[in-house]
């Protein structure tokens, strides 16, 4: 079985994404996905403007919705293959330090289990951090928000003044951003047969939900595998992603941190399959949005009743497979939400802290407004214009480091939709996409200007 568990598709708003999302296109590792979608209700009042609630954009925006071919990670491991041949990927490696000598970057981390997010914590204990390599980096840069975090998180990079690190500012203002948290839940059903059937959609947002934002089903994709059973019978297998107010719900009563020690509590599939646990609740969710598509006038009657009224009515009452997944960091708060004060230094009123962390719960805001989507490029040039201009380069937003976080002086520099400062851009894929290729155009000029001034003073 084979699911997308995080990022379901993308979408090309701007000039730069529809050339990249070309690319990719041709070259067979992107397909456009032609799916039935659609919103459900369960006959609740839904509290915000439905098509406010769309998935990115999904189903009401009119542009081309993308998959990864086989599945999204597959775009992402056929650029490093095919793109960028000669980049060295260092697989079970966590970085967990950066060190400025010299005017360069050393990498401290760990590797093996120890480097695995879920790993137990008594685990992850025993090992401590050492230098990755000998070697040292003109640049370093930073694309997942979480190594921001402090010593706690399994996933920082010690980041921060207490560390003495000379970035703790970048990181700082990177990490300041609220945090949107989702739980996706990948469950493969026993296909169902007879009059009940299938669902008619092959994803849905669902826009009444306290608990249920978007169903995807992951064979509907192009080129994904059809499952079948131990017994030969098919499956559906599906990606089910919650509401961000669940999430913080869930995160409050169930906390990443021990509330005693502060330590990082890593995920447990026995919380998170339990049969009151995240998984099953959202599961239930979808019965009752599975009910409401096939008989949307039994919708309000289906949604008062127990969970186990649905077990037999809707048809997907078999599970093959569960497993949860929680992402405590998934989406980066809004941008037009980031201004309570202004400038975007800092939470908007709709936030709930806890342990320190902001979170928002905040239905819908990822639908880039028509109005806001970018006619014009504002990360690097066309490939047209590269042609005649040989080099890297950088048009006046991302060089003000609105597409990403930088201190040019310390080669130091931080990428990804948590950085992204574009306006009307939503976070997501390609802000995270755009980000990443300002960033690196940028590095690229610095480095053109370092070869530069040391050939004039060797001549």
């Amino acid at each position: 079985m084979e699911f997308d568990h995080g990022a379901q598709f993308f979408k090309a708003h701007s000039p730069e994404m529809k050339r990249l999302a070309d690319h990719w296109v041709e070259q067979g590792w992107a397909a456009e996905w032609r799916g039935k979608f659609g919103r459900v209700s369960t006959g609740a009042s839904p509290s915000v403007d439905p098509a406010n609630l769309d998935f990115f954009g999904c189903p009401g925006a009119s542009e081309p919705l993308f998959v990864g071919v086989g599945g999204m990670q597959s775009v992402c491991r056929r650029v490093l293959v095919c793109d960028a041949p000669g980049v060295t990927v260092r697989k079970g490696v966590r970085v967990a330090q950066v060190e400025r000598l010299d005017g360069a970057w050393r990498l401290h981390g760990t590797s093996g289990r120890a480097a695995l997010h879920d790993s137990p914590e008594s685990e992850a204990a025993l090992v401590s951090s050492s230098s990755l390599d000998n070697e040292t980096f003109d640049f370093v840069l930073m694309t997942d928000v979480s190594s921001s975090f402090g010593a706690w998180h399994r996933a920082s990079a010690g980041l921060t003044e207490e560390n003495g690190c000379p970035a703790a500012p970048i990181a700082a203002r990177v990490g300041s951003r609220p945090r949107v948290p989702l739980f996706t839940v990948m469950v493969a059903f026993r296909k169902p047969k007879g009059e009940s059937g299938g669902l008619p959609l092959d994803a849905f947002t669902v826009t009444d939900s306290n608990e249920l934002w978007f169903a995807a089903r992951q064979e509907a994709k192009p080129r994904f595998p059809a499952d079948q059973g131990a017994e030969g019978d098919e499956l559906e297998c599906w990606t089910l992603i919650s509401t961000a107010a669940y999430a913080v719900a869930e995160i409050s009563e169930t906390t990443m941190q021990d509330e005693k020690t502060g330590a990082f509590v890593p995920q447990d599939p026995a919380y998170l399959n339990g049969p009151n646990g995240p998984s099953m609740t959202i599961v239930r969710a979808f019965r009752r949005a599975a009910v409401a598509l096939r008989q949307p006038q039994d919708a309000v009657e289906a949604s008062k009743g127990s969970a186990n009224e649905f077990d037999e009515a809707d048809g997907y009452s078999d599970i093959v497979y569960l497993q949860g997944q929680r992402w405590g960091s998934a989406l980066a708060q809004p941008l037009h939400l980031f201004t309570e004060h202004g400038d975007g230094t800092g939470p908007g009123s709709s936030t709930v802290r806890i342990m320190n962390v902001e979170y928002d719960p905040s239905p819908g805001g990822f639908v880039t407004p028509s109005s806001q989507i970018s006619k014009e490029g504002t990360a690097v040039l066309s490939r047209a214009d590269a042609a005649e201009k040989p080099g890297p380069y950088l048009c006046e937003e991302a060089a003000n480091g609105l597409e990403f976080e930088h201190d040019a002086d310390l080669g130091f520099f931080y990428a990804g939709d948590f950085a992204s400062r574009m306006p009307g851009r939503s976070p997501g894929i390609e802000a995270a996409a755009l980000s990443g290729i300002a960033a690196a155009s940028q590095m690229a000029v610095l480095l053109l200007k370092a070869q530069s001034s040391r050939t004039q003073e060797v001549v």
